[in-house]
């Protein structure tokens, strides 16, 4: 009798444990925050996730569940799932890295340019106008009416040159402006624009940029990162004319025929940043859900 009541006394205390098991191994997944939950869901470890609490529930033997096959298979399928996604992650963000030096290269040369074209126009205005309006009024001294006139019209020569070459300087104060093919980059996925084999977002990182934010108001991070160029007067709405000619000549994805300018550089290089800004973020995620499955 007291080894009949030993016997169900045990098989209560495993039945326990594994029940305490399999719901430790639900509660650590169940402290992931939200934003991790959804990268989890991204990547395609849900289905993981059910599996290794199913065997967890279904042991004897806690402890034994580590060495079994199907479960060191499974916790190796989602380490993999983990690793793979972030060097998919670190490999969009080594393409923008790669895509604002270039940009950020040529926006420095035609910076270069356009200072030392504002230089020399300097340098011409002050002596060829000056050399004009001293000549003009020594011609004056002491002169009769039509010296003074030739004197007069000299200093009229010197103000319309410096006018003219002012107004030039002027136009070269937006630097110069260059022509560029058809090159779609990162951007151009974020617009629904085409894009090249290098400039494709991996699946996983894609759909984390495009669902909606959890906890958020139904936006997504394009969504966000979208309206943060707008309200910074990057670019106009996509939605208007202006919008979606200055997004393709942005992404690269139209012929830029003498539209390669230091502003449009400008606002490449730091829409590039923002966008390596979010696709990096995504690492935190990742990290929080390997942390729990080292608890497994």
């Amino acid at each position: 009798m007291k080894f009949r009541h030993l016997k169900f006394f045990l098989a209560l205390l495993l039945a326990g444990l594994s029940t305490l098991q399999g719901c430790l191994a639900a509660d650590l997944f169940d402290t992931l925050s939200p934003m991790a939950k959804e990268v989890a869901k991204d990547i395609g470890l849900t289905q993981h996730i059910v599996n290794i609490q199913d065997l967890r529930a279904k042991a004897a033997n806690p402890d034994v569940i580590k060495l079994d096959v199907q479960f060191l298979f499974l916790k190796q399928e989602m380490t993999e799932i983990l690793l793979t996604t972030f060097l998919e992650t670190r490999e969009v963000v080594a393409v923008v890295d790669d895509e604002m030096s270039r940009a950020a290269e040529l926006k420095d040369l035609l910076e270069s340019r356009r200072d030392r074209a504002i230089r020399l126009n300097n340098i011409t205005n002050f002596t060829s106008g000056g050399a004009l309006a001293m000549i003009g009024s020594g011609i004056q001294i002491g002169g009769g009416n039509a010296i003074n006139n030739a004197g007069n019209l000299m200093e009229v020569a010197a103000g319309g040159l410096a006018t003219g070459i002012s107004t030039y300087a002027l136009k070269q104060s937006s630097g110069e402006k260059r022509s560029a093919g058809v090159n779609p980059n990162m951007l151009a996925k974020l617009f629904d624009l085409p894009t090249s084999i290098d400039t494709e977002i991996p699946t996983p990182i894609w759909n984390y940029l495009k669902e909606p934010i959890p906890g958020g108001k139904g936006e997504s991070r394009r969504d966000l990162l979208i309206d943060r160029w707008v309200k910074l007067g990057r670019i106009p709405p996509p939605t208007s004319k202006a919008g979606q000619r200055r997004v393709a000549l942005l992404a690269g994805a139209v012929a830029q025929t003498h539209e390669v300018t230091i502003d449009l550089l400008d606002d490449r290089v730091a829409m590039l940043n923002d966008m390596r800004a979010v696709v990096g973020s995504m690492t935190r995620e990742l990290l929080e859900i390997m942390r729990v499955m080292r608890k497994l």
